[in-house]
């Protein structure tokens, strides 16, 4: 999944109430099991709160003030996943997600987007990041039984 919204401004974080402003409005990829996504904006508020599997790609952009300390900052509170940079893994899962949205721009007639998408893949690591669980998801000192 690519989802292609983008901040049409400055993030102002100053203001509050991310969700009004984010790409996507809060808990994105909340209980996330499988699969892979990429986000080209704003994640919003609390994003990948019970991520326990997949991986989702998120987009740094200094121009947004989209920073990666910006983005741990949405990250869900308690959430169990890790911002990393890009492994070979990653590199591969961005282009070939980003390289199928652009062909469906292409087939829109967008193809100044499409180029632009293209060039984002073609330098993965420099763009984005990746929000990877971490592999224990309880507190083993906690019972539950």
């Amino acid at each position: 999944m690519v989802v292609g919204g983008e901040p049409r401004e400055p993030l102002r974080d100053d203001l509050g109430c991310r969700a009004d402003r984010a790409n996507l409005k809060g808990f994105a990829f909340e209980y996330m099991t499988a699969g892979r996504a990429v986000v080209l904006g704003d994640p919003g508020p609390w994003f990948c709160a019970g991520q326990t599997g997949g991986r989702v790609y998120l987009r740094v952009n200094d121009t947004w003030g989209l920073s990666r300390e910006a983005l741990e900052s949405r990250r869900g509170e308690g959430a169990k996943v890790s911002l990393d940079d890009l492994d070979t893994e990653g590199v591969l899962d961005v282009q070939e997600l980003l390289g199928h949205y652009a062909v469906e721009l292409r087939s829109t007639q967008q193809d100044s987007e499409a180029e632009r998408i293209l060039s984002l893949a073609a330098e993965p690591q420099r763009h984005f990041v990746m929000s990877v669980p971490q592999k224990e998801q309880t507190d083993p000192s906690i019972s539950t039984e």
